[in-house]
């Protein structure tokens, strides 16, 4: 695979490369060479570690933090509400809600818990990459805490399902589609595997993370909700194999990570691309290219979890996840209008995940001249995107 050597991005594109065993998306190696030649990535890791300290201060968040309880009756269960269903105004009582697609309800926030995880993955992430490239224990200690409070202590910790998950008032307490919400869990993982080397993981915590995600996998793959997000048939399936398969190696189950690659190749690359790269079931949408794009970037990762299992599809079907990155690509350029709908601003920084991996991946070098053409780091802040330095 090739290297790119770019002053600004070096550091992403070295990040997240994929032949480690160790690690889900990113690839050890690569980050252990950047960690070798760090002067020359003095920056990028200056702006890490000055966004880890930031996170020093930062107070345990847990699903204990909510002010209601799901209807088991049990607090440490998980819980959220659809984002795009709102009380329906020719109902006294707005119930049942009705769906307003790309149009999301201020409601949602007053469920503490999905925020609560996205703050926590996002500090554990940094922190662990912080604590990789500097040996400093304090990065160690706090992530470490971090996690013990959300997924070990037992006052605290979140029960390993999410069977209230995006309900909808007056429709359902919790729906297969809810599992979009731990969509990151690779991040999370991966800032594990880094931080099982510091003194502050133990390893009765190392043991005991690793099964959680081992009953958390064991509820994707055989609950009912799991099951229904597996076929969803868009973005919410590739997202579910990314999160399977990178929790199958995380926790060493190499077969069960084949056997969901294999399930995930018909459901993703031979039933979302079309022959010119689009999406039918995200161009769908309200807001096309938010989903088209965010769909893509999961596949990309599907694609990289691929070839950690051995099943490598860059090529696959004519390099179809080639050709779905290219038929974005034109509308980057502000002459090219996107002709389809799109209700919230038009975000070409959407795209910029993916043609980080494609620049790593194909050697023709477009996706490299693109990157210099239409990304400026470190003004467009773009680091945050990827969560990786």
């Amino acid at each position: 695979m090739k290297k790119l050597v770019l002053p600004l991005i070096g550091i992403l594109l070295l990040a997240i490369n994929a032949h480690s065993q160790n690690t889900t998306l990113i690839d050890l190696e690569h980050i252990r060479e950047v960690k070798e030649h760090k002067f020359f990535f003095k920056n990028e890791i200056s702006e890490l570690m000055e966004r880890a300290d930031a996170l020093l201060d930062m107070q345990a968040v847990s699903v204990m933090d909510k002010e209601m309880v799901a209807s088991s009756g049990d607090k440490h269960d998980y819980m959220s509400q659809g984002p795009y269903w709102w009380p329906d105004p020719d109902k006294p009582d707005g119930l049942p809600y009705i769906r307003r697609d790309g149009e999301k309800n201020p409601e949602i926030e007053l469920i503490s818990d999905k925020k609560n995880l996205h703050k926590l993955i996002d500090a554990v992430d940094l922190l662990g990459l912080a604590y990789f490239y500097s040996e400093d224990e304090k990065y160690a200690k706090k992530a470490s805490d971090l996690l013990h409070t959300w997924f070990i202590d037992p006052a605290t910790r979140m029960n390993p399902n999410l069977n209230f998950g995006q309900a909808i008032p007056g429709r359902t307490e919790g729906r297969g589609i809810g599992i979009i919400e731990t969509r990151d869990f690779g991040y999370l993982l991966d800032a594990i595997t880094l931080l099982s080397t510091s003194e502050a993981m133990t390893q009765k915590q190392h043991e005991s993370l690793i099964s959680w995600v081992k009953d958390y996998l064991d509820w994707l793959i055989n609950s009912q909700h799991g099951k229904n997000e597996a076929v969803n048939g868009n973005n919410h399936t590739t997202w579910y194999f990314v999160q399977t398969m990178s929790m199958a190696l995380f926790t060493e189950q190499h077969a069960l990570a084949q056997e969901l690659q294999a399930n995930g190749l018909k459901l993703i690359l031979d039933s979302q691309i079309e022959a010119d790269g689009s999406q039918p079931e995200e161009l769908a949408r309200t807001r096309t290219w938010d989903y088209s794009s965010m769909n893509l970037m999961a596949i990309y990762y599907y694609a990289i979890l691929s070839e950690k299992v051995g099943k490598a599809v860059w090529d696959y079907n004519d390099q179809i996840i080639r050709k779905a990155l290219d038929f974005l690509l034109p509308y980057l350029n502000e002459e090219n209008e996107w002709k389809y709908q799109q209700i919230t601003e038009f975000n070409v920084e959407r795209l910029f995940p993916v043609l980080i991996i494609a620049a790593n991946h194909y050697s023709e070098g477009i996706y490299e001249h693109i990157l210099y053409q239409k990304y400026h780091l470190p003004e467009d802040e773009l680091m945050l995107t990827l969560r990786f330095p």
